[in-house]
């Protein structure tokens, strides 16, 4: 089935098959929220738009551009398949069921940044910040709702999605499912020695709800500074309550990510941003016994959690034995013990670590560096273009906020956070492509200038 014809570079905007099908998707969070579609939506769409384009792209003979921030995701995801077909065995079913749906977020991953890469262009940038705009308001606007009643003294606001039980019966009741299924926007939490409301919005729990706001707010400053609105109250009112969204997700690591993130694109935004970064280093090691302090103190807001994590990390390290380093476990045990989590959780690293060993944490890391490297290169072309300059400031926040994040988060279970986050790194390939391509047009059309001139 070929419903996205043709290629997209020559096309007007409002006429990007990709473009419109990712948006349209990012329109219908809300209500494949309620319903209880997130579970497999996101990974749906990924693979139509996938399947598209290469059929498309087949079809009319033509390449298909694999950045490099593919391939890292793509040697991963194999061997994360290979170490699950190795120990999934009959006791582990559950587990390796489990490890299957996790693996098919990378799978998401890598298919989004090469549907990304090839598609966008510069022509779609508004278009796409449209989408996040909207996602971002629906989220301010639940946020300033579930802050009022708590307000009025309500305690939970939860309710099973429409597709709850059918679910349930087909997929059984593993816990990423249930939660994902479930609509808990507010629920009190412990935090600094008493019970607070803590907001949960289109992810299974709060703490990615907190990563995915970061990454909201970092689209919306740039769709602000895109269109010429950051002056605007809509946009005040809308960050503003953001912030708040952010603030009630309890999530301690989102909130310092965004400081950080937000601080270091600033730095790097400067012409001469190596001063900047020995000024800000400088500051720091003057500062040190206060930032100190700080972390000790926000260590402390909730102290059986960051205890409780530590120790999830320490036993999960003890686990590894011999290869089991090197190619990991391929999935993640849920034992009996003080843990409610499987072994190798809340944290992206040391999930990766447990699944796929040294092998594919190498591979994830490489992954960020690169991109976080060729983000800095790309900062002086991108400067040329007003637009492009912003959108590559918006990327560099969600790609430094994202490195922080999952230490202790993990990517590959709430499904609209990894849909985002790929569709991001995508989006920035597709920019870098489109740029390098229009230099080696221009380079071409020079040196035929010349022949011309040469052979007259």
């Amino acid at each position: 089935m070929n419903f996205i014809k043709g290629s997209v570079r020559n096309m007007p905007s409002a006429d990007n098959p990709y473009i419109k099908l990712w948006k349209w998707c990012l329109y219908g969070v809300p209500l494949w929220w309620v319903i209880g579609l997130s579970v497999f939506a996101y990974h749906l769409v990924a693979l139509m738009l996938f399947a598209s384009l290469v059929y498309a792209r087949t079809r009319e003979d033509q390449g298909i551009y694999l950045p490099l921030s593919f391939w890292p995701l793509f040697f991963m995801s194999l061997v994360h398949a290979f170490s699950l077909f190795i120990h999934a065995g009959p006791g582990n079913m559950d587990r390796a069921v489990a490890s299957t749906y996790n693996l098919s977020f990378w799978v998401m991953g890598w298919m989004l940044i090469v549907v990304m890469a090839n598609a966008f262009t510069r022509r779609d940038l508004r278009s796409m910040l449209r989408a996040f705009y909207w996602v971002a308001f629906i989220t301010g606007g639940l946020a300033l709702f579930v802050f009022v009643m708590a307000l009025t003294g309500k305690q939970d606001i939860s309710f099973p999605s429409l597709l709850y039980q059918p679910f349930l019966k087909i997929m059984g009741r593993s816990p990423l499912i249930e939660y994902s299924l479930w609509v808990k926007p507010l629920h009190y939490d412990w935090f600094v020695s008493s019970s607070r409301p803590r907001f949960t919005a289109f992810c299974p729990y709060s703490t990615a709800t907190g990563t995915l706001t970061l990454i909201l707010l970092m689209m919306l400053m740039t769709w602000a500074a895109v269109q010429r609105k950051t002056k605007n109250l809509i946009f005040f009112a809308v960050f503003f309550l953001d912030l708040l969204a952010l603030a009630m997700t309890l999530s301690r690591t989102a909130v310092v990510a965004f400081i950080m993130s937000t601080v270091a694109v600033f730095v790097f935004q400067k012409q001469r941003a190596l001063l900047w970064i020995i000024v800000f280093v400088f500051g720091v090691l003057m500062l040190a016994p206060w930032i100190w302090q700080l972390l000790e103190w926000i260590l402390t807001l909730r102290p059986g959690s960051t205890t409780g994590r530590l120790e999830l990390y320490r036993y999960s390290l003890q686990q590894f034995e011999g290869i089991d380093w090197i190619i990991g476990f391929g999935l993640k045990p849920r034992e009996d013990s003080a843990f409610v989590v499987p072994i190798g959780s809340h944290s992206t690293y040391l999930s990766i670590l447990f699944k796929t060993g040294i092998i594919g944490v190498a591979a994830f890391v490489f992954f960020q560096i690169q991109l976080l490297y060729r983000w800095l290169r790309f900062r002086e072309q991108a400067r040329h273009h007003r637009n492009l300059f912003f959108l590559w400031s918006g990327v560099g926040g969600v790609l430094i906020g994202m490195i922080l994040c999952l230490f202790t988060g993990d990517i590959d279970g709430p499904q609209l956070l990894a849909f985002v986050y790929f569709s991001i790194i995508g989006i920035f390939e597709g920019c870098v492509h489109e740029q390098k391509t229009k230099t080696l047009m221009r380079t071409a059309s020079r040196e035929r200038i010349l022949e011309r001139e040469g052979g007259v």
